[in-house]
C-alpha cells in the first residue's frame, strides 16, 4: 500500500488522469478494463481526460469501462454515477457504446446486481482472471467505499461479483461490486478529497477499527497494486 499526499484537488485529477493514460498506454494494443467511482470527487479527473491536451493521449477504443457501484436511479438522473461520467467524460471522448458497461439501476436491485455479474462474467470469462486493470474507489466521511455501507448487507456478500444492497439510513438501494471481484484488480486507486473525509481516511489506515465499522478497509489486494491518492486537506489527521 502506498500513500501519496497533494496539495488540492487539482493536484489529485492530474494525477488520477496521467495514471490512468498510463494503464491504457502500458497494455500497447490490448483491451483495456477501468472501473470508475461516483461521487464529486472524480469529476475533475474526467474533466481532464476529455479535454483537447489529454483525450488524444488514450485510444479509446480499447478502453472498456466499468462502474463500481451504482444507485438505482435511471441512467439519465442526475444521481447516477453513470449519468455523471456520461456528460463529463464518455460522450466527450468517442468510446463505442459498447465498451461501456453501465450498472442497469433502473432494474430492480435484484435484477440489477445480477445482470451486473453476468455482464462481468461475459467480458471476463475465466474466473482465474476476472481481473480490472485499474478501479479507482472513492472514500465516504462515514468509511464507505463503493456501495459497502457500514453494517449493511453486501459486506458479507461472498462468491458474489456484484450485489444488491440496501442502505437504511439513506432509504436506498445500491448496486456495487463486492471486495472480491475489486481485490483480484491489479491496481486500485483511491481517490480522497476534503476535509470531512479526514476522520475516515484515519480509520481507514488504522489498525484499530473492523472492517464493520469501516468497510475501505475491506480493499486489500491479493496481487494488485494498492494507492492512495489523499488531498492535504483529507489528511489533516494522520501521523
Amino acid at each position: 500500500m502506498k500513500l501519496k499526499v497533494l496539495f488540492d484537488r487539482d493536484e489529485l485529477a492530474l494525477e488520477a488522469a496521467n495514471i490512468f493514460i498510463e494503464t491504457v498506454n502500458s497494455k500497447r494494443e490490448a483491451p483495456v478494463s477501468i472501473a470508475l467511482s461516483g461521487g464529486s470527487t472524480p469529476l475533475k479527473m474526467f474533466s481532464l481526460l476529455s479535454s483537447p491536451e489529454f483525450k488524444g493521449s488514450v485510444d479509446w477504443s480499447r478502453v472498456h469501462i466499468f462502474f463500481g457501484d451504482e444507485r438505482c436511479v435511471a441512467p439519465d438522473d442526475s444521481e447516477s454515477n453513470f449519468f455523471s461520467a456520461q456528460r463529463e467524460l464518455l460522450s466527450k471522448v468517442g468510446i463505442p457504446t459498447d465498451n461501456v458497461h453501465r450498472i442497469k439501476g433502473e432494474l430492480l436491485p435484484v435484477k440489477a446486481a445480477k445482470d451486473y455479474e453476468e455482464e462481468l462474467m461475459r467480458f471476463f470469462p475465466e474466473p482465474r482472471v476476472r481481473t480490472f486493470d485499474l478501479i479507482f474507489l472513492g472514500l465516504g466521511s462515514d468509511c464507505h467505499t463503493l456501495s459497502l455501507f457500514p453494517d449493511t448487507n453486501a459486506i458479507g456478500a461472498n462468491g458474489r461479483l456484484a450485489t444488491e444492497n440496501y442502505v437504511e439510513k439513506l432509504d436506498s438501494w445500491r448496486i456495487t461490486l463486492t471486495p472480491e471481484v475489486v481485490n483480484a484488480s491489479k491496481r486500485i486507486v483511491f481517490l480522497v478529497h476534503g476535509a470531512s473525509k479526514a476522520e475516515a481516511l484515519r480509520q481507514a489506515l488504522s489498525r484499530d477499527t473492523s472492517t464493520t465499522q469501516c468497510p475501505a478497509k475491506l480493499i486489500t489486494p491479493i496481487n494488485g497494486d494498492l494507492l492512495w491518492l489523499v488531498t492535504s486537506e483529507s489528511a489533516t489527521e494522520l501521523k
